[in-house]
């Protein structure tokens, strides 16, 4: 096979941890269901009608294998009875439940481009937490539960849904009154689409547009599994579980079961492996080796961190073997600034201009190959279902400008990864990895806070029940059944959701199907739970409950007012900053909260003054706040916000250095100031300690929190991660 100068991979990887119930059967989420609907079988049609584009495609084996359950249409899930169930019969409770969570999509791109779920979403605004959904569930209207069931489903039916099933377009354009006749359509015509979703796949691989490659079967981190001690290696700092976790025949099982899966859909074996969130080491290998692959993945810091001193951007543009021992693989390592941008960039601009730049930027790289003896890859791997959530129309019209541009262009050549590494000729050897994943080089988002440790710690000892039971048992079912549930709790996303970074409304339905696969395994065996086993995980958690990680990035207007409803809206909130208890000052009293959020290059705080208080700004005049930020108890910079005259300021604690922000502040109705992130001495912390500081006539009157700290997250890889959610 002839190779041009330089090829192009795109890897789109797509996965679910199982959500079914191990007791009964019931499916706790929707998110197979609804992202088949949209991402999965968005990109899979983009591809039929593109034919001249190749793409590489990743699944889990979990999602491959609940994806064939729903396409039985003999699954219970949830969500769909709540969607189901006529709005007339439903309880206070189920409504309760609609209410809460039938908005749970991107609003902007899923909600506001249609009246009908636009109205309703002003009824989702009013409601703070489930007890306010309560509350409204006595009053609403059994028209408007109506409309919120189909338009829940609706809005989740993906670009190639309303092309293939016209009438889902004219339901849109209808908006309201919807009938239970069109909600029950739209549900089977859901079902229809899911039985499509795998057998379109294996028509695109078999006629070689497409290749499919997998993921351990449910999304483990390989090196976590393989012992723990791995998070140590990666980043030393890291402060383990108290109980080592050191299971390689795991590992190598959640392959072999991945392996299993892909071959009962496509008949044939797998050559590649993305293994999940990239995690790699040296112990992988041979298990990659002995299951086949010729291939495996991972992120370009990685390759950095491996090649230390010798690595440089061109080293990151080819296909390297890697070998362990006996044993040996082809690597390929993605580029992270283009692979991220796709995901977190390209939705907030202009599809035309977001597809230029990326052929652009894919373009100068040909330029920076010009004249190599060997064949160039670029490898953009990334998620394949969540960022199209953020984009207008699903990110196809983005996704079809960008095939569009890549297949016109002379020297650009799309492919898929074994293709490649096929005809790609020799390469340069790689004696070792170093062990890390896509986010951060490291495995901090899995291990090594109170929480997430605190799962590890549960894991290990019912997987030493199971080794303490299971040679006493020669029963083949039982094992088996023990085990599905053990490879079911090694899951990444329990660990994910776990402890401050990542945070959802979700996370109690995370922890219960983590804490019931594990209470599972015990009653399976026969052998006594663990009382502690019962408690909710996120029940032990002391982070305070009235501050939230900001969901999106924002750009607010900083001109003191309420410009438009929704640049606010994604920022994180504490409810108040009236503190004191017995001795009310006045300085305490004047604020009601506080919003916080960011850019990539700026802070942004707003600040609400009590009701009465906004119009009033000679009150303010002897009252100061200062924001102090600190890392390990170390300060990092302190805010002064004096208000009359209107003042900020920001001291950098490393350099003593005082600047003046008065251009980037503005009190109206509300209080809004902007600091640019280059002040605030961060290096490479994701999270800062926040403490506010209330002074009324030069007096410390209260402070928030009263005793401790607020965390602060940065913009960094680790919110842009967390905001793929589900």
């Amino acid at each position: 096979m002839k190779l041009s100068s330089l090829h192009v991979a795109f890897l789109w990887h797509m996965h679910q941890p199982c959500y079914k119930h191990p007791e009964t059967g019931l499916y706790m989420l929707p998110w197979v269901r609804l992202h088949a609907v949209k991402g999965y079988y968005d990109m899979a049609r983009l591809h039929e009608e593109l034919p001249g584009f190749r793409s590489t495609f990743n699944f889990s084996g979990s999602l491959l294998k609940q994806l064939s359950e729903y396409a039985s249409g003999k699954i219970k899930e949830t969500f769909l009875d709540l969607s189901l169930k006529p709005a007339s019969e439903l309880s206070k409770k189920e409504k309760q439940e609609i209410l809460w969570n039938f908005f749970s999509l991107n609003w902007e791109t899923m909600s506001d481009p249609f009246p009908g779920y636009r109205d309703l979403l002003q009824i989702r605004k009013q409601i703070k937490s489930p007890q306010d959904a309560l509350t409204y569930a006595e009053n609403v209207s059994t028209r408007d539960i109506l409309d919120l069931q189909v338009w829940f489903n609706l809005a989740w039916m993906g670009h190639y849904a309303v092309k293939d099933y016209p009438y889902l377009n004219e339901l849109r354009k209808k908006g309201r009154s919807f009938t239970e006749k069109d909600k029950t359509d739209i549900i089977k015509t859901q079902f229809e689409i899911i039985a499509k979703v795998i057998p379109l796949y294996k028509k695109l691989q078999d006629r070689k547009q497409i290749e499919i490659s997998v993921s351990p079967f449910n999304h483990p981190i390989l090196p976590l599994l393989i012992d723990t001690e791995y998070a140590v290696k990666s980043e030393p700092a890291t402060v383990l579980p108290n109980n080592n976790f050191r299971y390689p025949e795991d590992a190598l099982n959640q392959i072999t079961k991945a392996v299993d899966e892909y071959t009962l859909h496509f008949g044939r074996k797998p050559l590649g492996l993305w293994p999940s969130e990239g995690s790699v080491c040296d112990e992988i290998i041979p298990m990659l080796s002995r299951n086949g692959f010729i291939w495996t993945a991972t992120d370009e810091e990685i390759l950095n961190k491996t090649l230390k001193e010798g690595y440089e951007k061109k080293s990151l543009y080819r296909p390297y073997k890697l070998e362990a021992g006996e044993s040996e693989i082809n690597i390929i390592f993605r580029d992270h600034a283009l692979s991220d941008k796709i995901g977190f960039v390209y939705s907030r601009m202009d599809p035309d201009k977001a597809s230029d730049d990326l052929v652009a930027n894919i373009s100068s790289i040909s330029d920076t190959l010009a004249g190599s003896k060997t064949p160039g890859l670029v490898s953009i791997i990334l998620d394949g279902e969540n960022p199209w959530e953020y984009y207008r129309q699903g990110g196809i019209d983005f996704l079809n400008k960008l095939f569009s541009k890549l297949g016109k262009a002379e020297r650009l050549k799309s492919t898929t990864v074994s293709d490649f590494i096929l005809g790609a000729g020799p390469r340069a050897v790689l004696k070792n990895i170093f062990p890390g994943s896509w986010i951060s080089h490291n495995f901090r988002i899995w291990i090594g806070d109170r929480y997430k440790n605190q799962a590890w710690d549960i894991l290990a000892e019912a997987r030493r029940v199971i080794e303490q039971n299971m040679p006493k048992n020669r029963d083949a079912a039982l094992k088996n059944t023990v085990l599905e549930k053990l490879y079911t709790a090694e899951a990444s996303d329990w660990f994910w959701w776990y402890g401050d970074i990542n945070t959802s409304e979700f996370d109690d339905i995370f922890d219960g199907l983590f804490r019931a696969n594990i209470i599972s395994i015990y009653k399976t065996l026969g052998h006594p739970i663990p009382g502690h086993i019962y408690t909710p995980i996120t029940e032990t958690s002391d982070r305070n409950p009235e501050i939230k990680i900001p969901s999106d990035y924002i750009r607010p207007v900083i001109d003191g007012e309420i410009t438009d409803f929704y640049e606010w809206r994604s920022a994180a909130y504490y409810q108040s900053l009236e503190r004191s208890g017995a001795s009310m000052h006045r300085a305490t009293s004047m604020f009601t909260g506080f919003y916080y959020g960011f850019d990539t290059e700026n802070l942004f705080f707003r600040i609400d003054p009590a009701e009465d208080m906004a119009g009033r700004k000679r009150l303010f005049e002897d009252i100061k706040l200062i924001f102090s930020f600190s890392h390990f108890q170390k300060e990092s910079a302190a805010l002064t916000l004096s208000f009359e005259p209107l003042e900020l300021t920001v001291k950098n604690a490393s350099t003593d250095k005082k600047f003046s922000l008065k251009n980037n502040i503005a009190f109206g109705k509300i209080i809004e100031f902007a600091v640019p992130l280059k002040y605030i001495e961060r290096k490479n912390t994701k999270l800062l300690d926040l403490r506010v500081s209330i002074f009324e006539k030069g007096t410390l009157t209260d402070q928030v929190p009263s005793s401790g700290h607020l965390q602060v997250m940065l913009p960094g890889v680790e919110f842009e991660s967390r905001i793929w959610s589900a």
